[in-house]
């Protein structure tokens, strides 16, 4: 697939600048969200070394499965899927991710743009890849951008399609968005897992 050589090693490198002296390197690799994930961590235990780990994984799991677009049961395939005009309820924190992406849209004129899906699939690059005729390609530019979207926020947020051949694709910013929730879980940041490491410690994330 076009995609394989797109694929992108993340690495989680947790640095201590704590008093230990008996700290080690310990590695963790695991395949995630269409890529290897590398988590290197200095501890002093394989106990602390598999409770910081584990609570990675965890979270990006758990990220990919609100943000897969690869996962057809993923919340926001579903959202993907549904009959464009139909506004569909989202989990706060998804349409927070989003919002965040979409805003970006303007900031780079547009260069960057996860209403993409279209083009995606004119290109087959989720498959042997494919050259679209010109024809092809018009109707998916047209099908394409995130102005075919409404999202809402506040108590009730909700995303809306407002066309049939339109939907976003998460793979410009969701490895970000779940390292950076990633780091949250462990450093304590709106997560109940900050006892997990001490305050002496920081968190450098490295993707690659």
């Amino acid at each position: 697939m076009l995609l394989h050589f797109l694929q992108t090693i993340l690495l989680l490198l947790i640095s201590f600048q704590g008093e230990g002296m008996g700290e080690r390197l310990l590695t963790r690799e695991a395949w995630i969200m269409g890529t290897r994930m590398r988590i290197v961590v200095g501890v002093e235990t394989e106990a602390e070394f598999q409770a910081i780990s584990e609570a990675l994984l965890n979270e990006v799991e758990r990220m990919d499965g609100m943000l897969s677009t690869w996962d057809s049961t993923s919340t926001m395939s579903r959202a993907n899927q549904a009959p464009h005009h139909l506004t569909i309820p989202l989990p706060g924190e998804l349409a927070e991710i989003l919002g965040e992406a979409l805003a970006w849209v303007p900031l780079t004129h547009d260069a960057f743009d996860p209403g993409v899906g279209a083009l995606v699939d004119a290109w087959d690059l989720r498959g042997p890849g494919r050259l679209p005729d010109q024809g092809t390609l018009l109707s998916a530019r047209a099908v394409s951008g995130s102005h075919l979207f409404r999202l809402t926020g506040g108590p009730r947020p909700s995303l809306t399609r407002l066309s049939s051949g339109a939907w976003l694709d998460t793979g410009g910013f969701g490895k970000g968005a779940a390292l950076r929730a990633a780091a949250r879980r462990i450093s304590g940041k709106g997560h109940p897992s900050s006892r997990m490491m001490p305050r002496s410690q920081n968190l450098s994330l490295i993707h690659i």
